[in-house]
């Protein structure tokens, strides 16, 4: 089986983690081509087919390193199980290469012992994955997560190193039809309920996560309507049930229109819904299951329940000078549930800018116009509220906006010009936290970028693949400054000018990490400007403490800042920085002027009393 990932913008993790819309088409010969929309994760991944990660661990080496054999480096250690302590056997691991690229390869033995030997100094990450465990880093403090990097000097032998490996969480129970008969073959979900649906790092697709949906895991119930979701890291999830078959309503997906063909006649009709555990249809009163390490929890049996199903129909205006045959309008539901932005119908628009989105299920929603097709770009061309409740939607008005460009340059002062910027990338983050339409460049070694089909709106500023010498001094866009504003495009021309000015005199945060007065291994550090406001997010820094409990920051603007240590990161900081404001008495406030670099001592927050 092929396998197809698509790594979006993975150098700014885990501080981008803005999704957006991706259409990719696929030519299936006579001149037929299929179209599919997929909701990609910036700083994640989106895995189309997956068949990867359950390989063995082998060593590659991309390029040929002369390394002097006595500077070669040793690790030994041993993998166990989190939660028990015991020995894990035959778990695979990968030693990656922070900057070199390098990566080296084992496999512990029958008791858990491993070593990998002729590893080049420098920094790593070490990964393993074993079946039955999530996938993880050494040191991550967080079950499932990135890990700590462990930083080797020439010919150091670092042993005892102890990996300990959470294993997964699983999620039983049954789905019923409303008169309390098994519903076979139903699609069911697992979305972690505060915003971080994980199934341990980069391995959504072994796991059991559904591309697309931010799903956590996904199954389909067997012919008596059980089903089995795995391979879930500790947290609370919500879980959502949607029938399948012959005449039913498919997945989250219920809305199913064609370009050129009218929806069933009569627009209502009675249809099993997407329905939530206990047996909800309201997002909002869905009840959390709670998973621990190892964990199987059973008994969480779903009814679902059935109810009208409706059309929603409209017509695209201010569109005389865009292509309609390449447009779709989708429905994403407006819900104060985290992680539960999947596409709840779609339908081409027709020649003459009508459409029609049949089988929608009750709810507030946003209608998005997105264009499709190789030149689409990621942006959207508008959005309006729909509100289906009793009743067909129909007459809907829905203005297209024409795209704006941004033209863009990134100098750096004092460096002279022609320096290679090319790991750069600018990315605009939407302003209304709708996760769709996040369009970016990336930057040409002349400084020089281009984004393309961008939907008039607000926008925050997301700058990744920074060297870690320089900052973001000023951000002026059309002229004027707006490095403390965010970027406005709501009433911009096309070519509007985006200018960043970068310069080299960047400041530093070092320090050490401890719990319980021993260095805390893989801690999370967070560097936060003071006071917080998401238009300066992109000043925020983040990093995972080392073997030895150390950190370094680098990059970082003049200003006023708040460093917090986390033994586990609150979920969904990178994304929501605000979540660190209730943590801010234990935190060590820093004031750093240009160039300056300073040191703080750190105390890791506890997960269970939120506490040093």
């Amino acid at each position: 089986m092929g396998i197809c990932i698509f790594f979006l913008y993975p150098e700014n993790a885990p501080g981008n983690l803005a999704p957006t819309w991706v259409a990719i088409s696929f030519e299936r010969g006579l001149g037929v081509r299929t179209e599919f929309l997929f909701l990609a994760v910036y700083g994640g991944l989106l895995v189309a087919s997956a068949a990867a990660w359950a390989q063995p661990a082998r060593s590659t080496v991309p390029t040929r390193l002369e390394v002097d054999p006595s500077k070669l480096c040793t690790l030994e250690g041993r993998t166990v199980n989190a939660r028990t302590g015991e020995p894990v056997p035959r778990v695979s691991l990968s030693l990656i290469g922070a900057q070199s690229g390098v990566t080296r390869g084992g496999r512990s033995d029958e008791n858990g012992n491993f070593k990998i030997e002729n590893i080049p100094p420098g920094t790593y990450r070490l990964i393993g994955e074993r079946v039955g465990f999530l996938r993880q880093g050494y040191g991550s403090r967080t079950p499932g997560g990135q890990g700590a990097p462990l930083n080797l000097t020439e010919g150091q032998y670092l042993k005892g190193l102890e990996f300990r490996l959470t294993p997964q969480g699983v999620i039983l129970g049954l789905i019923l039809d409303e008169h309390g008969d098994p519903q076979p073959y139903a699609t069911v979900m697992a979305y972690s309920a505060d915003g971080t649906a994980s199934a341990g790092i980069a391995s959504a697709g072994r796991m059991g996560g559904q591309a697309g949906t931010g799903a956590a895991s996904t199954a389909t119930a067997n012919d008596v309507g059980e089903f089995r979701l795995a391979g879930l890291a500790p947290g609370r999830y919500l879980i959502l049930a949607s029938s399948s078959g012959r005449g039913a309503a498919r997945g989250p997906a219920l809305g199913r229109g064609m370009a050129g063909r009218g929806a069933q006649s009569g627009g209502e009709e009675e249809a099993p819904l997407p329905t939530y555990y206990p047996s909800v249809t309201d997002p909002a009163a869905a009840v959390p299951v709670e998973v621990g390490p190892g964990q199987e929890i059973g008994g969480i049996n779903i009814t679902l329940r059935s109810g009208s199903l409706f059309i929603v129909a409209g017509r695209i205006t201010n569109a005389a000078s865009q292509d309609l045959s390449g447009m779709m309008v989708m429905l994403v539901p407006r819900s104060t549930r985290p992680g539960l932005f999947m596409n709840r119908g779609a339908a081409q628009v027709r020649a003459d800018g009508t459409f029609e989105i049949a089988r929608v299920a009750p709810g507030s929603y946003y209608l998005l116009v997105q264009r499709t097709g190789r030149q689409a770009g990621p942006g959207i061309a508008g959005k309006v509220m729909v509100d289906v409740a009793g009743a067909d939607v129909s007459g809907l008005l829905v203005p297209v906006t024409e795209p704006v460009s941004v033209n863009g340059a990134v100098k750096i002062e004092g460096q002279s010009e022609g320096a290679s910027l090319q790991r750069i990338m600018v990315t605009l983050i939407p302003a209304d936290g709708l996760p769709v339409g996040s369009p970016g460049a990336r930057v040409a070694d002349t400084g020089a970028f281009k984004i393309d089909s961008v939907f008039p709106d607000r926008y925050f500023l997301n700058v990744s693949g920074l060297p870690e010498t320089v900052y973001i001094k000023a951000v002026r866009l059309g002229g004027q400054d707006a490095t403390q504003r965010g970027i406005d495009l709501s009433s911009a021309r096309s070519g509007v000018q985006l200018e960043l000015t970068l310069s080299t005199k960047a400041s530093t945060i070092e320090g050490t990490v401890t719990l319980d007065d021993q260095p805390a291994t893989g801690a999370y550090v967070a560097v936060l400007a003071d006071p917080l406001r998401p238009e300066r997010s992109y000043l925020n820094k983040f990093a995972v403490a080392d073997q030895d409990g150390r950190f370094t920051i680098r990059g970082l603007a003049p200003g006023d800042y708040r460093v917090y240590a986390f033994e586990e990161a609150p979920a969904g900081l990178a994304r929501d920085p605000g979540l660190a404001t209730p943590y801010e008495r234990h935190s060590v406030k820093i004031d750093l002027d240009e160039g300056e670099s300073k040191r703080v001592e750190l105390r890791a927050i506890r997960r269970e009393t939120g506490q040093p």
